[in-house]
């Protein structure tokens, strides 16, 4: 089945996410307190604007973000299975 990543925001965030295609299916500023769920085919891309404000999953499996995590708070991650 599709993989399904989902994410929670403590503050404002732009999101980014493109499928296994390289096809942007996601793109959009969040909010502190949005709630975000999305489904594709892995490896997904996803760009964070203010990494620290998310909280992001996997496929139900917890995504630390913080080695990811640029000077300027913005990440780019690949999820894969």
């Amino acid at each position: 089945g599709p993989d399904r990543l989902s994410a929670a925001f403590s503050a404002a965030c732009w999101v980014e996410v493109e499928d296994a295609n390289q096809t942007l299916i996601y793109g959009d500023l969040s909010r502190a307190g949005d709630v975000l769920a999305i489904q594709g085919e892995a490896p997904m891309t996803v760009l964070l604007g203010n990494a620290p404000a998310v909280v992001m999953s996997f496929n139900q499996r917890r995504i630390d973000l913080s080695p990811e995590t640029t000077r300027d708070l913005t990440a780019r991650v690949v999820l894969e299975n």
